[in-house]
């Protein structure tokens, strides 16, 4: 893939190599210089006989900064997609273990 960026520079993105991960479940975890974004996969089909599995995917270590700019992305994101399609539907779910709702 091929982007111009506001600078007119052109950056090429080869994707050959990027390993593709699905995640339905995402944990962050921070200190005073990094952002730890740990993504999983929730295991449904043990949920009810057994409790929840989950097997860890991905980590991804950031700068709080870098953080920033990824969140920022990501509600640009969204925002087109629910002009796009509408409201994203459902709840969000807490992951395991959160005690903040």
């Amino acid at each position: 893939m091929t982007k111009t960026d506001a600078g007119n520079q052109t950056v090429r993105y080869e994707q050959d190599e990027i390993p593709t991960f699905y995640s339905n479940i995402a944990q962050a975890v921070t200190s005073p210089y990094d952002v730890i974004l740990r993504f999983g996969r929730r295991k449904l089909e043990t949920e009810r006989a057994e409790g929840v599995t989950i097997s860890d995917a991905i980590q991804v270590y950031m700068s709080p900064q870098h953080a920033r700019a990824v969140m920022a992305l990501l509600e640009r994101q969204l925002a087109d997609y629910e002009e796009r399609y509408g409201p994203i539907p459902g709840d969000r779910d807490p992951a395991p273990g959160d005690s903040s709702q």
